[in-house]
């Protein structure tokens, strides 16, 4: 697993989130951030799950 995924888990747990509520909230498919380890996002999309975490989408780049 990616760094960018890492970070995703960091940030949602301490929110009390999962990655299916993230990715929902987010508008996105729960698998599509798994699949971020091996694909990079679209950064409009990255920017909607760094909103629903409640920080800048760069802090979730390498």
């Amino acid at each position: 697993m990616n760094e960018l995924v890492k970070t995703i888990q960091q940030l949602e747990k301490a929110q009390g989130k999962t990655i299916k509520d993230v990715a929902r909230e987010a508008g996105v498919g729960e698998n599509a951030i798994y699949r971020w380890s091996t694909n990079e996002p679209k950064i409009s999309t990255l920017r909607r799950v760094a909103d629903v975490l409640g920080v800048d989408y760069k802090v979730l780049l390498p």
